[in-house]
């Protein structure tokens, strides 16, 4: 009897076991279920897939209500109807790179699905970069940052020495037989764009015969800094033509005090982005020029790129890409922006 008895536990025992190997279909984890994420370091994490709906992403702005931001969080928000995910834009009035490092912080507690943000400052960014790999949060940059070596998940933004470059073909153009005295001003000297379109630019005008630089300055992209800083400079360097603004508010500020000084006549004034200050300097004719950034694109493509890897475990073709710019002058300032939204010219 107890032989029995124990035949007929151990048979149930095996039916139970194969019940519970087999399961519902739901409870099985195939392996197009899950995706393995690899840091720089080699290591794998296994991340679950979600769906779109269910997904916050919050991008980090080096400036709340820029226009060239607001521009990118058009693309931001366009993605946000177009997958159904959550955003949440936030960031500082002004430049401060500790503020955007709190909000990450946050965003980290607060278990997002993905961040967005401007690599302002490698060097101090990279701590909560690496916390935010920990806790299996992927990390786009936009703009500034992809050469920080920390574990970021991808970047896009203007290749700034291309800008640079571009930018210096106009103006040499625009100079003819001119030599070109030339000072650069840069929202901050260490910012890693700033540097690239600074190095860009020169790597044009060191091949043009009489080429000198006067000066490299800082602004903080704030206008008021800007026009102290120009009327010093303006009565400094004389001889200056070309002013170099990888800053709108450098522009900007140059554009007033060049007017207010009767010294138009003989600058060529650049500008980076196309706010709308500047856009209206150059229809006066008071800018000669701008080099326009996608930000349009950098919104949109970051947030579809964190999608694409939270639903179906896809990854950037890049990790390094290239959002493409465009020189904005009176010829097309009015027709320049339909063609930076024109997802068909993405490349």
């Amino acid at each position: 009897m107890k032989k029995r008895v124990l035949g007929i536990m151990l048979t149930l025992a095996m039916a139970v076991g194969l019940l519970g190997g087999c399961g519902n279909a739901s409870d099985i984890e195939s392996a197009d279920e899950k995706t393995e994420a690899k840091t720089e370091e080699g290591s794998t994490e296994t991340a679950e897939k979600k769906s779109a709906e269910d997904l916050h992403i919050v991008y980090i702005t080096p400036l709340l209500a820029s226009d060239v931001w607001l521009v990118s969080k058009e693309g931001f928000d366009a993605a946000a109807d177009e997958f159904g995910f959550t955003g949440d834009w936030v960031g500082p009035a002004n430049i401060d790179v500790d503020s955007m490092i709190k909000q990450m912080e946050i965003a980290i507690a607060e278990g997002v699905d993905g961040i967005i943000t401007c690599g302002l400052n490698p060097e101090a960014m990279v701590n909560v970069m690496s916390q935010a790999d920990e806790a299996g949060i992927p990390v786009v940059l936009v703009n500034a940052g992809s050469e920080i070596e920390a574990p970021y998940f991808a970047y896009i933004g203007t290749n700034g020495e291309t800008l640079g470059a571009m930018a210096a073909e106009e103006v040499a153009k625009k100079l003819g037989d001119e030599a070109p005295q030339v000072i650069y001003v840069g929202s901050t000297i260490t910012n890693s764009s700033v540097i690239d379109t600074t190095n860009g630019y020169k790597s044009v005008f060191e091949g043009v015969s009489g080429y000198q630089e006067l000066s490299l300055e800082e602004n903080n992209d704030d206008l008021a800094t800007s026009v102290d800083l120009w009327q010093n400079l303006f009565t400094t360097y004389p001889d200056v033509n070309v002013c170099a603004n990888v800053s709108p508010a450098g522009a900007v500020g140059a554009a007033q005090v060049a007017t207010e000084m009767g010294l138009l006549d003989k600058l060529t004034i650049m500008s980076i982005d196309d706010t709308q200050e500047v856009l209206d300097l150059i229809r006066e004719g008071k800018i000669y020029g701008t080099m326009s950034q996608n930000y349009y694109r950098m919104g949109y493509q970051a947030a579809q790129w964190i999608v694409e890897y939270q639903t179906e475990g896809k990854e950037p073709a890049e990790k390094i890409n290239d959002s493409g710019t465009v020189f904005v002058n009176k010829d097309n300032v009015d027709t320049f922006g339909e063609s930076l939204r024109d997802m068909s010219s993405w490349k």
